[in-house]
């Protein structure tokens, strides 16, 4: 995380370690606490992380939203690995839980379940060894904004 503060670094190691380990959604007094440190310092790393997209705080709080790939609220993106099912913020970032999980020594095999946002059907995704397969076979993602413009409103993204 080049040009970020090392306390911030902490803050959100502190924040990713809680949203892998399945605990309740990190708030500043938990991160303070987990970090013996000041809560204002804990809000000000929270504004500083989200003023460089690092995490996404809900509008004049520091709610976490986001911390990607997880969110911090329960989404339409449920992924499940083992016994542990996440929120994911989309499908892409669903993928990316599986991704970071096997990063930090977890379960690679993700079950990824959501609703088509289209017609409300039913769609999974099964990460199994590196693979990804959809169901129905015949599912696609969709993006429907440009990566370029994801963070123009990202809640919406």
């Amino acid at each position: 995380m080049n040009g970020i503060a090392s306390f911030d670094v902490d803050v959100r190691l502190a924040i990713q370690h809680t949203l892998i380990a399945g605990r309740p959604t990190p708030t500043v007094a938990s991160v303070a606490a987990e970090l013996k440190a000041s809560e204002t310092d804990v809000a000000a790393a929270f504004d500083r992380l989200a003023a460089g997209h690092v995490i996404v705080l809900a509008p004049g709080t520091h709610d976490l939203l986001m911390s990607a790939p997880f969110a911090g609220r329960p989404t339409d993106f449920a992924v499940t690995t083992g016994e542990r099912t996440y929120a994911a913020n989309c499908i892409w970032d669903a993928l990316g839980v599986a991704v970071m999980l096997a990063g930090a020594g977890r379960r690679v095999d993700a079950d990824v379940r959501t609703t088509c946002a289209d017609c409300g059907a039913s769609l999974g995704l099964a990460v199994r060894d590196g693979t990804v397969r959809a169901d129905p076979a015949s599912a696609v993602a969709h993006f429907a904004v440009p990566a370029a413009r994801w963070w123009a409103d990202i809640g919406f993204t």
